[in-house]
């Protein structure tokens, strides 16, 4: 079906297998998480938010929707509800972008691979991420490090939500200083067991990089004092 015989906005139901995923707009990578819980959603009261195309040749080209496309496909589900766009590739980016920006099924972890994304594969600059993702400067760059730095327990920690932004950092920051591979995942296994402050993180790393039995020889050190005193 031609672009002449469409109408940019228009609603309409095709076949799954008319859709062709597209680099150019993908913003997330598979495995997309959740998709039993999406598919039981939408066997249940349908597909409500249309997958975004547009037309190309006899086909269409996916530009957002890719996580529900995945579902409805994991479902068995032939058709889809789509919305057409008439964009150029950098209007459909952005459209894509617009449309995830404030998704809360989107993990902070696939947030920050998705800022490293457009800086490194879309050669997106630091004033237009922040321009199309309407956050400062100061976010995107934790957002970007986060993306850099983080190890696979922090990432499987953010991916599944036992631990936030605000953990990720402070863990980042003992790794530096040296918390090993065990003691970093004891902090991610104390996060998930309770409700713990960053200020709270902080302290209970800071109880790991000290050094084994210093806490104890300050109390000998007063001990052997008040032994001389009383001599």
């Amino acid at each position: 079906m031609k672009l002449g015989n469409n109408k940019p906005g228009e609603y309409r139901t095709v076949f799954l297998d008319e859709i062709d995923e597209s680099d150019t707009f993908r913003l997330r990578k598979p495995p997309y998480p959740e998709l039993d819980a999406l598919g039981e959603e939408i066997q249940a009261i349908g597909q409500h938010t249309p997958l975004f195309v547009r037309p190309k040749g006899e086909r269409y080209e996916l530009i957002s929707g890719y996580r529900r496309r995945a579902a409805l496909e994991k479902i068995g589900e032939p058709r889809a509800n789509v919305r057409l766009f008439d964009v150029t590739d950098e209007e459909g980016l952005f459209l894509a972008l617009s449309e995830n920006r404030d998704r809360k099924d989107i993990t902070e972890i696939e947030r920050a691979e998705l800022l490293l994304s457009l800086q490194s594969e879309k050669k997106f600059t630091l004033e237009k991420i922040c321009s199309s993702m309407k956050m400062s400067r100061a976010q995107v760059n934790r957002y970007l490090r986060l993306a850099k730095d983080s190890t696979p327990a922090i990432r499987q920690g953010l991916q599944e939500r036992r631990m936030t932004m605000k953990h990720a950092g402070p863990l980042l920051e003992g790794i530096a200083k040296g918390l090993t591979p065990e003691q970093e995942k004891a902090c991610i296994d104390a996060l998930a067991d309770e409700d713990m402050s960053s200020n709270e993180l902080k302290r209970l790393i800071n109880r790991h990089l000290k050094p084994v039995g210093k806490r104890d020889q300050i109390p000998e050190a007063k001990a052997e004092t008040s032994n001389s005193k009383l001599r």
